[in-house]
């Protein structure tokens, strides 16, 4: 086992990382990375059933036992270590493809349309990223499997998730473009629940009664703050458990709470 790790999937990793993609690309990444995380994972399973089915008998009762498990584990450990820097290269290098899409094909024009003009559905540059978000997903789910697949579908959405909050902050909106970018922010979120991670299904929840802001008449803002409010919160108490583990949802939702109070008194003295 250790001449196996240390001079075979050791070196295969290395070389592995070594190939990485850029972190900001402007072409779509490649992540074979994650191939080589699928055949890792599968050896390792071996490796654990050859263990339990050969070594263990074999030791169970002797006084290395105790080294040979500690001695497994430090392997297994820093062939994991090896391997999670890799995923988060690939994840990191994904969603900068995406916010090279956004920042290359959304146009001001697709939130500010024309006078008179009829707003389209959602826009080109939502339905490039869409696509290769949903690419990527089917890649991960051949690729990686049990808790890993959590933590990598976790780390790809909330990412994803804070580069279309930034990319939105930057735009101004028309009715029409507000009615544009719901429509937009509808197909990610669409996207978004085929990652079948709750936590990420309340972001783009939250996101979306945001943008429902950008319709609202003026007189109307007040209550309807307050309404998206009460829902944030209903939402989130729903998954306090989760949200615990993930200081970067609470602080959005302390953020949107914050917000709404802040809408609403700036609304009041403006009208006062």
């Amino acid at each position: 086992m250790d001449s196996l790790v240390s001079q075979h999937m050791l070196p295969a990793v290395e070389v592995g990382l070594n190939a990485l993609p850029p972190q900001e690309p402007k072409n779509a990444p490649d992540v074979s990375f994650l191939r080589l995380v699928e055949n890792t994972s599968s050896i390792v399973q071996l490796l654990e059933k050859h263990f339990r089915d050969y070594v263990v008998p074999a030791v169970g009762s002797s006084p290395i036992h105790a080294d040979c498990l500690h001695h497994k584990k430090e392997l297994f450990q820093k062939l994991q270590g090896k391997l999670d820097t890799g995923v988060d290269r690939c994840i990191t290098s994904q969603v900068g493809y995406i916010r090279h899409i956004l920042n290359n094909e959304q146009k001001k024009s697709d939130f500010r349309p024309e006078d008179g003009a009829l707003a389209p559905g959602f826009t080109s540059a939502c339905t490039h990223a869409t696509n290769y978000l949903s690419s990527q997903l089917q890649h991960i789910l051949q690729c990686v499997d049990g808790k890993n697949l959590q933590t990598c579908l976790m780390e790809l959405g909330t990412r994803f998730h804070r580069v279309l909050l930034d990319h939105l902050q930057q735009y101004t909106y028309t009715y029409s473009g507000g009615m544009v970018v719901i429509c937009d922010v509808n197909e990610y979120r669409k996207c978004i629940k085929k990652f079948k991670v709750p936590v990420l299904d309340l972001l783009m929840e939250v996101l979306h009664s945001l943008c429902n802001m950008l319709i609202v008449a003026p007189e109307n803002l007040r209550q309807i703050v307050s309404e998206e409010a009460h829902l944030v919160i209903t939402l989130a108490v729903e998954f306090v458990p989760i949200t615990m583990r993930h200081a970067t949802l609470v602080c959005f939702i302390l953020f949107v709470l914050f917000y709404g109070i802040y809408v609403c008194w700036l609304y009041g003295a403006v009208v006062n």
